[in-house]
């Protein structure tokens, strides 16, 4: 923030933390603050600071900023409902060879992230709600699919690693996930992130035939004690035996 200001470019924050903190960001010297989902608040932004718009930063919501020594916290916008609405991210705005030949040297392999959803609906002590609330909403499987075989067809990564917090969260999304990869040919290796009571053995082989090879799960503690301090409402017992289906 300090470098940017130095040169006179206005700087926006957003994410978990600084929907949260957003007075800390400004303190600091950011000059727009962005709270909760970004992509429509950013382009809006974007179009008033190139003057492509009529419309005012007061106007656009889910923004906060510093005005007359004080800071305004523009009203919350809504949760975009259909995610497949969205374009795929540019990966072509990077220099996505540098990324690859590093995650290749320190992995052995190379790997580009997909998120197919957005939010949970547990809720787990530690975990933001800042960004996404307890709601889940997920892009169609065949979108899905469509971008697997995109970054496939431009950078041929060795695997995927899908980073939606739960991605085994519906039996139905998952096993159309799983016709869809196998009626488009787009079988590449591929990590998830699960919870233990998310999981049955026909999910998993499901998975491992679309191309699962690691699952991620989120245990935690191995103390029942510790599990429902933390508001994780799993059983140890079920964590014993989703891993087990898993092994």
């Amino acid at each position: 923030i300090r470098i940017a200001q130095s040169i006179g470019i206005p700087v926006v924050v957003g994410g978990p933390d600084a929907s949260t903190s957003y007075e800390k960001y400004l303190g600091w010297g950011a000059t727009y603050a962005v709270i909760g989902e970004g992509e429509e608040t950013c382009a809006e932004l974007l179009q008033v600071l190139t003057g492509q718009t009529k419309i005012e930063i007061k106007d656009i919501r889910g923004l906060a900023y510093r005005n007359n020594g004080g800071i305004v916290v523009n009203p919350n916008r809504k949760l975009i409902e259909d995610l497949n609405r969205l374009p795929f991210p540019d990966w072509k705005a990077v220099d996505i060879s540098r990324y690859l030949d590093l995650w290749k040297k320190k992995n052995g392999y190379t790997s580009l992230h997909i998120l197919s959803s957005r939010g949970c609906p547990f809720g787990c002590a530690w975990c933001s709600r800042a960004v996404f609330g307890r709601t889940v909403r997920q892009r169609s499987a065949e979108n899905v699919v469509d971008e697997m075989k995109a970054l496939s067809n431009y950078y041929h990564p060795d695997s995927i690693w899908f980073a939606d917090d739960t991605f085994t969260m519906d039996n139905s999304w998952v096993e159309n996930f799983t016709e869809q990869v196998a009626l488009s040919g787009a079988v590449i290796p591929f990590r998830c992130f699960t919870r233990a009571d998310r999981v049955t053995p026909e999910m998993l082989s499901k998975l491992k035939t679309a191309g699962c090879r690691l699952i991620h799960m989120g245990v935690e503690s191995g103390s029942q004690q510790v599990l429902n301090a933390m508001n994780k409402g799993q059983k140890v017992e079920t964590i014993q035996q989703a891993s087990k289906y898993i092994h």
